[in-house]
């Protein structure tokens, strides 16, 4: 009753079936760290103590669901109640609690399954004024901390302070910490488009995918990456590689403007001409300076693209290392010799060509990627690229009937293999591999199909990834 009593008192509600189900369990309260242990299937209810009170009242929510948040319950009500105080009127951003049904949707939403997690609380704000609101009310809480520890001094234990994550497309390892708080982007994907000045902005929850299908529309595409499951803004923040880097360069070179939040709360806008500082700092710098809830990215005309694909055959380790060699010389010319002044000194592919190799650990069969995105040798409208595909079929038919028939029709094809520059080179070239299998060459939309294309084969799951960066594929490298 006491506890029905308090609840009415501080305007919360508890359900009758929470209250019985919370009295046939056994509750274990350890006044030192204000955690306690439910065993039953709401598991972890916490029921900290009200100011100079012995008597236990329930946390600020009850959980719905058995969850495994073990962390400090005195610090997470201090960082609700600054949370909240910062709310200003008519701020609706969200704020889950471990146990809620949405809480466990969100947490278990994650690409790499190795990152899902317990947080401490997640944070949805949907306006750069409600994320400057939630980034107040984080710093007031860690200040709070702070004075609580130093009044303390030593007297039991300190209070933990959680670190603040920010999820964007929440890919990235660090999106989503155990104990933590994280600031979910996930309601902030608007995307738009100045077709006229080509420049594109996107909120920070926007993942690539978002923004490939808006450009599609307008015939335009951006350099961000080649997962269509990745943040846009966590790709400029750690670069961003895409099929047109070559080209274009990285998505951090593509970078107009940005918006961000910093720790006080203050709003920036910073470019190349206004607070320089922060501009270079997030091309490619990692994050850490603060929540960056919109980008301005170049936009660049193009609709379709080649695409070569094929297998190559190493049996053995040598061959693997024939194969990189190789590839690496056709893409990026022969770094090795750089003093050479042969006439036949091979500088690499045209800029327009995009390449990748995926070496599988327990397979001899090794998958390669090609594309162009060359407009002048790729026709770009969409009647072209019907016309393309009516003509492939058209071809296939005939292939299996007429032997010569397959390159005899080329000619009259939009775009083949042989005349795009670069993919060229691959009708002989085999990087040294004894037999490749499953050659296809097609004309394909950017936006979707050339996009969606590592989907095919990086899907979500528990995954590893290590990463090295280099110029080039030196022989010490390889």
């Amino acid at each position: 009753p006491h506890i029905v009593d308090r609840l009415k008192t501080q305007g919360e509600h508890f359900l009758t079936m929470t209250l019985k189900q919370t009295r046939s369990t056994d509750i274990s309260h350890e006044k030192s760290s204000g955690t306690l242990t439910n065993r039953s299937t709401i598991s972890s209810l916490t029921l900290p103590s009200s100011p100079g009170s012995d008597s236990p009242i329930p946390s600020m929510r009850p959980p719905s669901h058995y969850h495994s948040y073990t962390g400090d319950i005195w610090m997470q009500d201090i960082f609700v109640e600054k949370i909240e105080s910062q709310r200003r009127k008519g701020q609706k951003f969200r704020v889950l609690f471990p146990g809620s049904d949405r809480f466990e949707l969100e947490r278990m939403d994650m690409w790499n399954h190795d990152s899902i997690c317990t947080p401490c609380l997640i944070l949805q704000p949907k306006t750069k004024a409600e994320v400057s609101s939630c980034v107040r009310g984080y710093t007031a809480g860690v200040r709070k901390c702070l004075s609580e520890n130093r009044r303390k001094r030593g007297d039991g234990e300190p209070i933990a302070i959680p670190r603040l994550c920010v999820a964007g497309g929440r890919n990235s390892f660090v999106s989503m910490k155990e104990g933590a708080i994280v600031l979910d982007l996930s309601r902030m994907r608007q995307v738009i488009v100045d077709a006229d000045a080509r420049i594109v902005t996107v909120q920070g929850g926007a993942k690539i995918l978002d923004v490939d299908l808006e450009l599609g529309r307008h015939g335009l595409m951006c350099v961000s990456g080649t997962h269509q499951n990745l943040g846009v803004v966590g790709c400029i923040l750690g670069g961003g590689v895409g099929y047109a880097s070559r080209k274009h360069g990285l998505a951090a070179d593509n970078l107009v403007s940005a918006e961000i939040v910093l720790a006080d709360g203050r709003v920036k806008t910073c470019s190349p001409t206004k607070h320089e500082d922060l501009y270079w700092s997030l091309r490619g710098g990692g994050g850490g300076i603060g929540v960056v809830t919109a980008v301005t990215l170049k936009c660049y005309p193009l609709r379709n693209a080649a695409l070569l694909t094929f297998n190559l055959y190493a049996p053995n380790s040598r061959f693997r290392r024939k194969i990189l060699e190789e590839w690496s010389r056709w893409i990026c010319g022969d770094t090795d010799d750089e003093d050479s002044v042969d006439s036949n000194f091979n500088c690499g592919a045209p800029r327009e060509v995009y390449s990748q190799i995926i070496l599988p650990t327990n397979s001899s069969s090794i998958p390669c990627i090609a594309t162009s995105v060359d407009p002048e040798v790729v026709p770009q409208s969409e009647f072209r690229l019907e016309q393309y595909r009516e003509m492939m079929k058209i071809k296939l038919k005939r292939s299996r009937f007429f032997r010569n028939s397959s390159k005899s029709d080329d000619h009259r094809l939009p775009t083949c293999w042989s005349r795009v520059p670069g993919l060229a080179d691959l009708r002989s070239n085999k990087f040294g591999a004894p037999f490749r299998s499953n050659s296809s060459f097609r004309m394909v939309r950017y936006y979707d199909e050339l996009q969606g294309l590592s989907s095919k084969y990086l899907h979500s799951g528990n995954v590893f990834i290590a990463c090295k960066y280099a110029k080039t594929l030196s022989t010490r490298i390889i």
